[in-house]
């Protein structure tokens, strides 16, 4: 009998079991902050309380709670037999008459920003709550953003100011590598002039901060400006960006022609770039002094190409040592180079031996 009574009792906890799920809270298109500058809308400033239940159960209320420091400031109140109702922050400013226990603003202000929270209550009583989302609302005010460069000689300077942006933006500036991972060479904090106005909104900007391109400047180099919004979990939101792309392309050239020990170089057409590289260069290569040509080629001619950024020969073809051959000035035509020095390293290993 007590077998029965406790099979009964199983029956009844599963009975009240609920498929009730909560959260996340969200806003629409997957969107990470409401833009002021759009206004109130649907598409822009709807909150949704993301809930999952079995069919036959049913929601009898959502109930939505703004926070700030830990404290509640506003709350807002959707139930399926009575009217909705906005309290605190909320109060004025929500639409009351959905039908489907989103919170939607219907008016942006700046302190409509924070931490919100909302939990679903059925009809049998069993409630759940989700987890606080911290919301941004953030506006950008003012002109356009604006990037202005230059570079001259090896120098690329730059000037930039940021939208008024609130809340306060998180700004980074400088040289830019995919190679190396981004920011390689940063302006730094104490370059940037930070303005804040009396709505709480601040602007970014600098003004004629240079960088040296070099020898170890990366060819993917780029300036790189991003402006972007910080939340309280260190989740950053971009905003807006501005990049000039490949500042050092035209500054590319033909690194320095690898030739062998008793091969000379002399350039009479060269432009040095940043990078120590030989652009709309030509060059002779010839047997040093000391060395003689191994046969008719006496001295060759390469240039740089500027597609393939590769030392060619004057039919295009890449250029490479061996087109060269040279031996010891007074050796016979047919002894090489790589023959005596091999000749000489077997006397010095004669003495050297015991």
């Amino acid at each position: 009998m007590k077998l029965w009574l406790f099979f009964l009792a199983s029956l009844g906890t599963l009975a009240v079991t609920s498929a009730l799920r909560v959260g996340p809270v969200r806003l629409p298109h997957n969107n990470r902050f409401i833009n002021y500058t759009k206004g109130a809308s649907p598409d822009n400033s709807l909150l949704e309380c993301v809930h999952q239940l079995d069919e036959e159960e049913q929601v009898a209320t959502v109930s939505w709670m703004l926070w700030d420091a830990g404290n509640i400031v506003g709350s807002f109140d959707w139930h399926t037999a009575d009217p909705a109702a906005a309290t605190g922050k909320l109060e004025g400013v929500v639409a009351l008459d959905r039908d489907d226990g989103s919170l939607e603003l219907l008016d942006l202000r700046h302190d409509l920003s924070g931490e919100y929270s909302c939990a679903v209550t059925l009809t049998n009583g069993k409630s759940i709550e989700a987890g606080k989302w911290e919301v941004l609302v953030v506006e950008s005010i003012s002109q356009l953003s604006a990037l202005h460069r230059s570079l001259s000689g090896c120098t690329y300077s730059s000037n930039f100011s940021t939208l008024a942006t609130f809340p306060k933006p998180t700004v980074r500036a400088g040289l830019y590598s995919e190679s190396l991972g981004g920011f390689y060479k940063e302006i730094p904090e104490a370059q940037w002039l930070v303005q804040k106005y009396d709505n709480g909104s601040y602007t970014y900007s600098y003004s004629n901060v240079a960088f040296e391109l070099n020898a170890d400047t990366p060819v993917d180099v780029s300036f790189y400006v991003t402006v972007g919004v910080m939340k309280n979990d260190s989740n950053y939101i971009p905003i807006s960006s501005a990049m000039d792309k490949h500042i050092i392309l035209h500054q590319l050239g033909c690194p320095e022609p690898r030739v062998e020990a008793y091969q000379h170089v002399e350039y009479h057409r060269d432009t040095i770039t940043c990078r120590g590289e030989h652009k709309e260069a030509e060059a002779i290569v010839t047997c040093k002094e000391g060395f003689k040509a191994d046969g008719d080629v006496e001295e060759v001619l390469i240039r740089c190409d500027e597609i393939t950024l590769m030392w060619v020969l004057e039919n295009g073809t890449p250029a490479k040592r061996e087109h060269l051959q040279c031996v010891i000035d007074g050796a016979s035509s047919t002894a090489s180079v790589s023959t005596a020095l091999l000749c000489v390293a077997l006397v010095f290993q004669k003495f050297l031996l015991p």
